[in-house]
């Protein structure tokens, strides 16, 4: 073994070792779900984040909140962050759904998917992946990145088109135009059935 490699392996054992003695404390769950109703953004920013960060030992009291907090904000931003911490399996049990060849478990796990590659939470990489092969469930996943870039291609000339209109139209016209390229990949939702409904039984 080299001693670049040894070095390697000496940081990343310290890291996990690190990691194993620092658990998420409850009194610091407690507290970041209190910072969720400070008055201060920025304060709700980051106590959202380190409770997306904290991953499952957060997971009981961020219910807990979603559900029972009297502040609208709490329980929105508490259910946001149960959405980042359980995505990736998520993800992944959507994947396993759209190899079939159960048609009513494939297409909410299409839509699932689908939603999810528009976010920065893995859902790109994850299609990629399950694409390799010729599965059904790799050809519902290279059916649904290929949605993807039509899709980006699509937004990617209307947003050219509107940038270089310079008669004929004023500043918040051409924000209502901005705003109705956002509502594309919700208005290709209604496609997936058409793509990919021959590969199963139904």
């Amino acid at each position: 073994m080299s001693v670049r490699t040894a070095c390697l392996l000496t940081c990343l054992m310290a890291a996990g070792f690190a990691r194993a003695e620092e658990p998420v404390s409850t009194e610091n769950v407690t507290a970041w779900i209190s910072d969720l109703q400070s008055e201060s953004f920025d304060i709700r920013e980051a106590a959202q984040k380190k409770l997306e960060s904290s991953g499952e030992p957060a997971l009981p009291a961020l219910k807990e909140a979603s559900v029972n907090a009297k502040d609208p904000e709490v329980r929105n931003r508490a259910t946001a962050a149960i959405e980042e911490i359980t995505v990736g399996p998520r993800i992944q049990a959507a994947i396993k759904d759209l190899e079939g060849p159960d048609w009513n478990k494939a297409l909410p796990a299409a839509q699932f998917l689908w939603d999810e590659l528009w976010k920065n939470r893995g859902g790109r990489e994850a299609l990629e992946r399950a694409g390799r092969g010729t599965s059904i469930g790799a050809q519902s996943a290279q059916a649904l990145t290929g949605m993807k870039q039509e899709v980006d291609n699509q937004i990617r000339q209307q947003q050219e088109y509107i940038d270089n209109m310079s008669n004929g139209i004023n500043d918040q016209q051409r924000q209502q135009m901005r705003s109705q390229l956002a509502q594309y990949p919700n208005n290709w939702r209604g496609q997936i059935q058409n793509r990919i409904a021959h590969l199963y039984r139904h």
